[in-house]
């Protein structure tokens, strides 16, 4: 068994965007039947699964009846559904105030759905695809008494254990160390594994960019040697209190870190930690649209989460042409091939920080890195080598649920 799971993984790290049933038609493939998306945190929170979802609408949304319903903000082809948001002014009173973070999340997902539901007995759906778990399952719940009984396509991004996603008819796979680990089971039949897409052009740096003037907006010295991190300000999964005690045994004068992601629950506690550690850092949330002006900003970026599903921040380093140092974990390898200089153990001491020291003192090597992967990138990672095989995806689950309503999938 580990035998043939080494194989399968070194076939996906040479071949990264590849669909479990087919490749990429040679052809526009139109969709069909209607398709809708569905994420509740689009328009107030900032955070990879949201800014997925809705680059996916927009590199599909030519080719067929497709549809994005989103927590705020409407727009052409995408609704916004009522919803108590995670962040309502709600839970700053007594006793809201003391609901956890998922409580909150759970709660925007079902009060979606409610919504979400009434407009698809408005106008039905073949095909509901979302990365939100509890709206997924929700759905999945009400889904026969919803016209049409439209099949939920989990997108399986955080990502969950395979157990989790069996409820499902269909799972949008961003890990093959997941979709691996299904072999041979009912479950990878009905998984596709799609790696995210991304805008080349969005990521590409502008001719006549002013780092300085980026960086002197956060009050960074343009001189320092500026190391990015992507992530949310988190402790248990992205693990940002690591990354500060790594960060600290630098040459605060000669380096700066920017963390550049969505607050939580430990945002306050990361603060002072990095206060105590009188760590030159800053913590940022921008706006996705500001996002590549820090990569292109940055000298080098890091991820020190010991694992992932599909991480946006690696592969935007990749497209801006940034090195990345990450944890060696399966599907960092899938993303960036055999580029150990990218690899660190992000659970040894001092190894990041040793592997910044060097790239500081290797500029060529980093440079030679950063194109490596900013090739494979465009090579594998760019909506112009994905799109289609999502469109591949929807259209297998329509062949499926035809042949379905037709007595079977044999007839």
């Amino acid at each position: 068994m580990q035998e043939d799971l080494r194989n399968l993984v070194n076939a996906l790290v040479e071949r990264p965007v590849e669909s479990s049933a087919q490749s990429a038609p040679s052809h526009e493939q139109r969709l069909k039947g209607r398709v809708v998306l569905a994420c509740s945190g689009i328009g107030h929170v900032n955070r990879g699964y949201e800014a997925s979802v809705s680059e996916l609408f927009a590199a599909i949304a030519s080719r067929g009846d497709v549809q994005l319903y989103q927590g705020k903000g409407s727009f052409p082809g995408k609704r916004s559904v009522t919803t108590i948001g995670r962040r309502a002014a709600l839970y700053r009173a007594w006793p809201f105030s003391r609901t956890s973070e998922y409580a909150r999340y759970r709660n925007e997902n079902l009060s979606f759905a409610v919504h979400f539901a009434s407009s698809l007995f408005r106008r039905p759906a073949d095909i509901v695809f979302t990365p939100d778990h509890c709206l997924a399952g929700y759905l999945q719940k009400m889904r026969a008494w919803l016209p049409r009984k439209p099949t939920v396509v989990f997108s399986n991004g955080a990502p969950f254990e395979n157990q989790f996603c069996e409820r499902f008819e269909a799972v949008h796979q961003k890990s093959y160390e997941h979709y691996a680990a299904s072999e041979g089971t009912p479950l990878q039949q009905r998984s596709w594994l799609i790696a995210n897409g991304f805008s080349a052009q969005r990521l590409s740096q502008p001719v006549g960019f002013s780092r300085s003037e980026v960086l002197n907006r956060y009050n960074v010295d343009p001189r320092s040697k500026v190391v990015l991190s992507l992530s949310a300000h988190n402790k248990s999964h992205k693990r940002v209190d690591w990354l500060l005690r790594e960060f600290a045994t630098l040459d605060q004068a000669k380096f700066t870190l920017i963390v550049a992601g969505q607050p939580t629950g430990d945002s306050e506690e990361l603060q002072q930690l990095s206060a105590d550690l009188r760590c030159n850092v800053r913590f940022l949330t921008v706006p996705q649209e500001l996002v590549p002006e820090l990569i292109w900003a940055s000298d080098l970026m890091t991820l020190c989460s010991l694992s992932e599903g599909f991480p946006r921040s690696i592969a935007e380093a990749m497209g801006g042409e940034r090195h990345v140092f990450v944890h060696p974990h399966q599907n960092a390898k899938w993303i960036l091939g055999d580029n150990e200089y990218c690899f660190v153990d992000m659970e040894e001491k001092s190894a990041l920080a040793n592997a910044l020291r060097d790239a500081c003192n290797n500029p060529e090597k980093v440079a030679m890195s950063a194109r490596s992967i900013h090739q494979r990138f465009l090579d594998n990672f760019t909506w112009e080598r994905v799109s289609d095989v999502y469109v591949a995806m929807f259209a297998e689950i329509m062949d499926l649920r035809r042949a379905s309503e037709h007595g079977g999938s044999g007839g």
